[in-house]
């Protein structure tokens, strides 16, 4: 057996004809789907048929509707205008701006820019690795007992002259155009154990002896510091120009190179070495 139970609630008739947005005087007009919608436009007040609430909206409460609905519609509508007429002279304002700023910042990088910019050659990018700069260098102490060579990455050849090298680099253009990307990745990393500088003051440069000194930051070469005392030999090559000699040191053996800022040894090829 089923029990149920009615609940009575009691209604205030007066309720329903009265104006649904003020509440106090009586409802005359039905608020029909355009009114309910500008009620919503002008007041965000939700007003649903079925919510139980008056659906009527008094005269004084009606005028006030239309004349706000129209003064909102059409201050949106000037607004919206207004934005659209302003947005290409802000746009010509921003850019006057910054192109005002341009000049101070270009002056400076002019010469990075020039660098990156040049076409993709092979000597041009060989002139791009060896950073050339314009600013004065100041000739370390250490410097002037040691010779400079630059030793290609991709064969055991060494030049003392950077053009030689340029030049030397266009039999390995195939190589260098098929494998570019991983020779770029391809270096000798030697981590430092201590927070200590080599006699050189270099954190880019690794000094594998008193006699030699190597710098690899470069992707297509290598720069090699020689002590002048190194008692190498000298000798004339009939295959090169009368300006480049060969020096050798005997017989083709390895060398062992012990790092002092390092606690890592590198077995390197003893290499030839090309001057000009």
């Amino acid at each position: 057996m089923f029990c149920f139970v009615v609940y009575k609630i009691e209604v205030d008739p007066k309720l329903f004809i009265t104006c649904r947005l003020c509440l106090d005087e009586m409802g005359q007009y039905q608020i029909v789907p355009n009114v309910r919608t500008q009620i919503k436009f002008c007041f965000d007040i939700d007003v649903d048929p079925l919510d139980g609430l008056p659906q009527l909206i008094c005269k004084k409460c009606e005028t006030i509707l239309s004349d706000f609905h129209e003064k909102k519609k059409t201050y949106q509508e000037k607004q919206l205008g207004l934005k659209k007429t302003q947005s290409p002279l802000q746009q010509q304002d921003t850019v006057s701006s910054t192109q005002s700023t341009i000049p101070e910042t270009k002056t400076q990088q002019t010469f990075e820019l020039t660098l990156k910019k040049k076409p993709k050659s092979l000597e041009t990018n060989l002139n791009e690795s060896f950073e050339i700069k314009n600013d004065t260098k100041t000739v370390r102490s250490w410097r002037k007992n040691y010779n400079k060579y630059f030793a290609c990455r991709l064969c055991e050849v060494v030049y003392k002259n950077k053009q030689i090298l340029i030049t030397h680099m266009e039999k390995h253009s195939a190589l260098l155009q098929k494998y570019g990307r991983i020779l770029k990745k391809c270096k000798i990393q030697l981590p430092k154990i201590d927070k200590k500088t080599n006699f050189v003051s270099s954190d880019v440069m690794v000094v594998m002896g008193e006699d030699q000194i190597l710098l690899n930051k470069y992707d297509q070469y290598r720069v090699v510091y020689l002590k002048k005392t190194s008692g190498l030999q000298e000798k004339k090559n009939s295959s090169e120009s009368s300006d480049d000699d060969i020096i050798t040191k005997g017989k083709r053996k390895r060398l062992r190179l012990v790092s002092q800022s390092s606690n890592e040894t590198v077995v390197l090829e003893d290499p030839k070495i090309m001057m000009n």
